[in-house]
């Protein structure tokens, strides 16, 4: 059988497999079938892949190596515990932002702790691991270990970003881009606004005024609360962290007979705070006043507000907010039931969809479709139950107008539908008792962005099931793309079988899918399948209780033990997904679907000067820019003595692409960082990639020091 099946090729074959340990008679049977006419070798797989030449051409294979012909592939893994994906993919992204802008902006040495995030999650990439396919308590130390990560990421980012705001006024902020083009953040703020009746308005350091939308107000009153004079001293100090209360800074404070009033503000207009006078004269009116003291707390003023930046190529934009009277401002409407944003239009309908008009004038009709069906499978392998009762249709629909623009306009439809309970293992069918479940679905259209954001949000509180959300297509298509691996494969709308393993279509996608004229953006790994030739379907959440059954109607044998995992149920979890969707006749070719699945997962990132008052505000910077149709940057990190891209082409055509930036050598390497060529370049390093090329540069300038660890 093996020589049918592989020919004369060579085979590599593990020493033990996920349920078979290493056969201690294994040298035994070496030594009893080893010949010349079928050599058998024993070795590590270093010494495997050692065997082969590097540079010797090696045949090319299309497609994506993905069948159920030869054995079970088990795709139900890409959907079960959905949240841990979303932490995977968080924590990805969080460490690949603190790396580029470590290498952006800071000469400092933040590799340790950038290692160490890696660490952790490739500590969670073990088999069984983040797919979710295990315990429930292995789940929790992987979501655990993926939470770390990210948070040392995140602190990383942070503090570069601190770093880069020292040259910005404290009562300015900064705005920071992490892609390689230049794009509008929008910025969310919390700002003084102590004059009732005036706007508030952005400024950029050219003088530019930004577009701003207000979202509400802050609470003013911190702390109201009543205290005796025996501890009123020592509590109030203990409270009190340099200049800091509350968040906030002190302003100034006020003491009348039984009364302590702060005033206290985020940036204070007052040069000094004396904690010892504050203390001294606590201590005087304690002494003429014993007994119960009111405290207060109350903050300047504040307005919750979104400002629309724009921000060069991992670059920069300090901007200022103040309060002034601001002409009227074009951006996202709502107006007679439509979103609008100059670009796109989104209406939502009777029935809680919406429909989205393109740039070009394509129409699509009844995004955010749920279906909600029975799941009697495992964490391998969805199940369809023996009679199963689809809920499509949502007993209560209604429509909240939550903002109106400019910025950003949102819609929130709230639907309830009547879930069944569990499913009835005995009879196969789901139980005909239900559940009200309303699920909130934010309909989101931003300043700039051709696409709408649909935000689904629930809690989980019913079993054995699996919804999806639709997006239906005018007409029938023949195949999808989705992105992910460095490619955009296109698939057909069938699976191979034969292996023992129904081939059930469900593919996935990691930041973006396509079918026809719809493409649907996503943060992160993400389930789909072409419905009836004519739906993208993605799934939501499946929730079920083992990590494999014995007797599944889509897999010939279990996948693994009977082991019960009640927490894969997702009882009681919030869940909290967004996509997107695109609308283009070409479909993702000619939609720009790379840059834009790169804009919808960036953060948009801000933060407050930390400089002096009065400094004013530098001009925008830009950093390391990148043009080519199709060219992503997936990486760019520091090395020791400059910075490191990588980039890849996701088309099947040659392109050109051009780096722009602070440098003035090249050197090309492979992913081994084995050098392949080197060139001389005056800030500007033009190139061509070959179809799906990853392609890897460094970066330097004449007279790079290295990194000085501080």
């Amino acid at each position: 059988m093996t020589a049918q099946r592989y020919d004369r090729d060579p085979v590599l074959g593990m020493v033990g497999t996920d349920h078979m340990a290493p056969d201690p008679m294994l040298m035994n049977w070496v030594g009893a079938y080893d010949s010349p006419q079928f050599p058998i070798r024993v070795g590590t797989l270093e010494e495997y892949v050692g065997r082969f030449d590097p540079d010797e051409p090696l045949p090319a294979v299309r497609g994506e190596l993905r069948s159920h012909a030869r054995g079970n592939i088990l795709p139900g893994v890409f959907s079960i515990r959905r949240n841990l994906k979303t932490a995977m993919a968080v924590a990805e992204r969080m460490v690949t932002e603190a790396e580029r802008l470590a290498a952006t902006h800071t000469r400092s040495d933040f590799e340790p702790f950038v290692s160490m995030s890696w660490r952790r999650i490739i500590e969670s990439t073990a088999h069984d691991s983040v797919v979710g396919s295990g315990t429930d308590e292995t789940v929790d130390q992987v979501d655990a270990r993926l939470r770390e990560a990210a948070q040392i990421a995140r602190a990383v980012r942070d503090e570069v970003t601190r770093s880069i705001a020292e040259n910005v006024s404290s009562d300015s902020y900064l705005a920071v881009n992490t892609l390689p083009t230049g794009r509008n953040l929008m910025v969310e703020l919390e700002v003084p606004a102590p004059q009732q009746d005036i706007p508030v308005v952005a400024e950029a350091s050219d003088g530019t005024i930004l577009v701003v939308q207000e979202t509400g107000h802050a609470p003013t009153m911190l702390g109201d609360e009543a205290m005796d004079s025996s501890i009123l001293i020592e509590r109030i100090m203990n409270r009190i962290h340099g200049r800091e209360l509350f968040g906030q800074q002190i302003e100034t404070y006020r003491i009348a007979p039984h009364t302590l009033d702060f005033d206290v503000a985020e940036v204070p207009s007052a040069d000094v705070f004396d904690i010892t006078a504050l203390r001294a004269d606590l201590e005087n009116a304690i002494e003429v006043h014993p007994g119960e003291w009111k405290v207060r707390i109350t903050a300047q003023p504040r307005r919750r507000v979104l400002v629309d930046v724009p921000v060069p190529a991992m670059g920069t934009t300090p901007f200022r907010v103040y309060q002034a009277q601001r002409p009227a401002q074009a951006g996202v409407t709502y107006e007679d039931g439509l979103l609008r944003n100059g670009l796109v239009t989104a209406e939502v309908g009777h029935d809680g969809t919406v429909t989205l008009t393109g740039t070009d004038g394509t129409l699509l009709t009844g995004l955010g479709k749920l279906v909600d069906g029975g799941d009697c499978g495992d964490s391998y392998n969805y199940g369809p139950p023996a009679s199963d009762v689809l809920v499509e249709e949502p007993s209560q629909t209604w429509v909240d107008v939550v903002e109106t623009g400019p910025v950003r306009a949102v819609l929130r439809v709230t639907r309830h539908y009547q879930w069944p309970r569990a499913l009835n293992r005995h009879t196969g069918c789901r139980a005909t008792d239900v559940i009200d479940v309303p699920v909130s679905m934010l309909v989101e259209l931003r300043r700039g962005e051709p696409f709408v954001r649909l935000r689904l949000q629930f809690i989980n509180e019913v079993s054995d099931h699996r919804l999806r959300i639709h997006i239906p297509l005018p007409g029938d298509v023949q195949e999808s793309a989705a992105e992910g691996q460095f490619s955009i494969t296109a698939r057909g709308l069938d699976a191979e079988g034969g292996g023992g393993e129904y081939p059930l279509p469900t593919f996935p996608a990691y930041s973006f899918v396509s079918a026809g004229p719809a493409t649907v953006l996503v943060h992160d790994a993400t389930e789909y399948e072409i419905v009836g030739r004519n739906e993208i379907a993605l799934t939501v959440l499946r929730a079920v209780g083992s990590i494999s059954v014995n007797v599944h109607p889509l897999r010939d044998e279990p996948a693994a033990s009977e082991i019960p995992i009640p927490g894969a149920q997702e009882q009681g979890t919030g869940i909290d997904i967004e996509f997107a969707v695109m609308a283009s006749s070409a479909g993702y070719r000619n939609a720009d679907s790379i840059r834009f699945s790169d804009h919808f997962n960036a953060s948009a990132l801000s933060v407050r000067g930390r400089g002096r008052d009065g400094i004013g505000l530098p001009p925008a910077s830009e950093g390391l820019k990148l043009r080519g149709e199709n060219v992503r940057m997936s990486s760019l990190r520091p090395v020791d003595d400059g910075v490191e891209v990588r980039v890849v082409l996701l088309s099947d055509e040659a392109t050109s692409a051009v780096l722009e930036g602070d440098f003035d050598r090249t050197t090309t390497v492979d992913l081994t960082g084995r050098i392949l060529s080197s060139a001389q370049a005056d800030g500007e390093y033009k190139f061509t990639l070959a179809p799906w090329e990853i392609r890897t540069l460094i970066l330097r300038t004449a007279g790079t020091a290295s990194r000085a660890h501080e």
